[in-house]
């Protein structure tokens, strides 16, 4: 086959990929998620929030403040003595299916306003959390976003799918890439995880294939915090398809995450003690996102977590989280 023909049979080929992956308005699940999102100009963001923007999905209406964020909108000033938490998460923290007001950041922001959280009078929560974003995707947003609030906290909101940077099908309508390229890396990639052995299992798999990214992650937050000398907590969520008489399943991979805290100065909190004895059914929709019932549970676990220390939570391996 010549040049001529073989570009032509490429070009055919990469323009019937982007036909087959052209998201249509008539999808109520597509054409809610594009009138909230945007191409981000910041590569490695690669889309965000649409500042204003307002739909249904999912049978919930979702609301953008003008910062771009699923959030009341934010103070412009606020005092000194007001503690700052800056949450950043996926669609687990964004609230998917649930009103705005019913996603845990929001909830924790008024049990501790409820609580007085010492020494703090008051308390502000600013979530973060755009669906879909990877743990890369968040890092950059802290840099870029978070970190401006001057928090007293940044809260990340770690879910076993993090470390996959498709993970929410956004990415593939707003990513600069060709298609055809992308599917031979993705094919490439399915060969790569086969000659190495790794897990069949998603969450096991992708932690396997992404175990040097994710390490060199959670190296970066904890020199963000050092450098910033501001306290970062991962909160860490279970998978909710455990079975009550069963061990749960992904326990290695939260003891891995849990490590990489320890290592790297960071505190951890993992949820799956707060959801453990308890019917994963009431408190999730599925796989990954909790119910409202699930969020205030979590919202509690986090407040509990917090009053324990006075809203500065101790590093993993110091003396107060030993005797945790």
């Amino acid at each position: 086959m010549g040049l001529l023909p073989t570009f032509v049979v490429l070009v055919l080929a990469e323009a019937g990929l982007r036909y087959y992956h052209v998201p249509t308005m008539a999808d109520p699940l597509v054409g809610g998620s594009l009138k909230l999102h945007k191409k981000s100009r910041d590569p490695m963001l690669i889309y965000e929030l649409v500042p204003g923007a307002k739909t249904v999905r999912e049978g919930v209406a979702i609301a953008i403040n003008s910062a771009g964020f699923r959030d009341d909108e934010f103070p412009e000033t606020l005092p000194d003595e007001v503690y700052r938490i800056v949450v950043l998460g996926d669609s687990v923290a964004w609230g998917w299916g649930v009103p705005m007001a019913a996603a845990f950041p929001q909830v924790l922001e008024r049990q501790l306003h409820e609580r007085r959280l010492k020494p703090r009078a008051s308390s502000i929560v600013y979530n973060l959390s755009v669906d879909g974003y990877s743990t890369a995707q968040e890092i950059r947003l802290l840099e870029t976003h978070g970190l401006v609030l001057q928090p007293n906290l940044v809260i990340i909101s770690y879910v076993l799918n993090d470390p996959d940077t498709r993970d929410g099908g956004l990415v593939q309508y707003y990513a600069a890439r060709s298609a055809l390229v992308d599917l031979g890396k993705r094919a490439l990639t399915n060969i790569l995880d086969r000659l190495h052995g790794y897990p069949r299992e998603y969450h096991h798999l992708i932690h396997a294939r992404y175990r040097d990214q994710t390490i060199t992650q959670f190296r970066h937050l904890g020199q963000i915090s050092r450098d910033r000398q501001v306290p970062i907590l991962v909160v860490l969520s279970p998978v909710f398809r455990f079975k009550l008489d069963e061990p749960y399943p992904w326990q290695d991979l939260h003891a891995f995450i849990r490590g990489l805290c320890e290592e790297n100065d960071l505190a951890f909190l993992d949820l799956y003690a707060s959801f453990r004895g308890r019917d994963a059914a009431e408190y999730a929709y599925d796989v990954w996102h909790p119910t409202i019932k699930g969020h205030t549970l979590i919202a509690q676990a986090i407040v509990d977590y917090l009053t324990a220390f006075q809203g500065t939570p101790p590093k993993m391996g110091s003396e107060a989280t030993r005797k945790r």
